[in-house]
């Protein structure tokens, strides 16, 4: 395996091209940049529904956005 987040190959057959395959990791990126701080503090506050619902966000995000370690 490589270490590439994204798993470029896959993100092409899922987006068709680089153009939007970037511009959609960008959204994510910029979407969910507060999501580790969140979910630290969902766990710390023992909120697992909300901290559940978050990690299924992000999980099927990083499967249409082909990031297979984060997925």
């Amino acid at each position: 395996p490589g270490t590439d987040a994204v798993d470029w190959s896959q993100g092409m057959r899922l987006w068709g091209a680089m153009t939007p395959l970037r511009d959609a990791l960008q959204r994510f990126l910029r979407d969910h940049a507060s999501a580790p701080a969140a979910m630290r503090h969902l766990l710390e506050a023992q909120d697992l529904v909300g901290l559940r619902s978050l990690a299924h966000r992000l999980h099927g995000a990083a499967g249409n956005l082909a990031m297979p370690g984060l997925r």
